[in-house]
């Protein structure tokens, strides 16, 4: 006997990012509940094993073994960095399927680490970012606690708040803040935002 062609599963939903796990749920697109599927993230060309680690072979599992509408959680992911994932199926006899339509999502950023305060005068600093373990793609913001507002690319403060990468801050130079007060204690917030523009919370560091 043989089985019929499987049908080529729709593209997976990509959710819950964190900083090193993406969680992917198929779509089986009217396929059995016998079908298997294998999952593969397109840019290493590497595949989802059954623990949602990536290797280089393909993992076989059903709809129900790769967690049903729970999903499975991928994971060894680098922070910040977009992940591609495609599924293919096949049937009892082990007769693939193409791949179907790709889907694409961003792993969180890091929360920024401690920053460095320097060359203080009366009325400016420099603020050198703490990456953090973040890739160059990852953007910043800079708010000052007291009046709330945001440092721009100038070094002026405003109420917009701006998001720039670590070199666009002035890199391992750091970012002059300037027009600020004499002889004041400065508290600011940052935060970083991943290539989906998702935000991590704020950190305050004192100057």
């Amino acid at each position: 006997s043989l089985y019929t062609a499987a049908n080529s599963p729709s593209a997976p939903t990509v959710n819950t990012p964190s900083i090193s796990t993406l969680k992917v749920i198929l779509d089986v697109n009217s396929n059995s509940a016998s079908t298997e599927f294998a999952i593969q993230e397109t840019s290493s060309g590497n595949y989802v094993q059954t623990n949602g680690s990536l290797s280089v072979s393909a993992a076989w599992q059903t709809y129900t073994n790769w967690g049903g509408a729970s999903g499975v959680t991928v994971s060894g992911l680098s922070s910040n960095v977009q992940y591609t994932f495609k599924v293919k199926a096949r049937n009892g006899d082990s007769t693939e399927t193409a791949f179907g339509s790709t889907s694409i999502l961003a792993t969180a950023a890091n929360v920024p680490s401690t920053p460095t305060f320097t060359n203080f005068t009366i009325n400016t600093l420099d603020v050198i970012l703490g990456l953090n373990g973040n890739p160059a793609s990852t953007e910043f913001s800079i708010r000052e606690n007291s009046s709330e507002q945001y440092a721009q690319t100038s070094g002026l403060f405003s109420v917009g708040e701006v998001f720039q990468t670590y070199l666009q801050w002035g890199g391992s130079s750091g970012k002059t803040l300037l027009n600020l007060l004499a002889d004041t204690l400065y508290t600011f917030f940052i935060k970083a935002r991943n290539l989906d523009r998702v935000e991590t919370s704020a950190v305050s560091f004192t100057s």
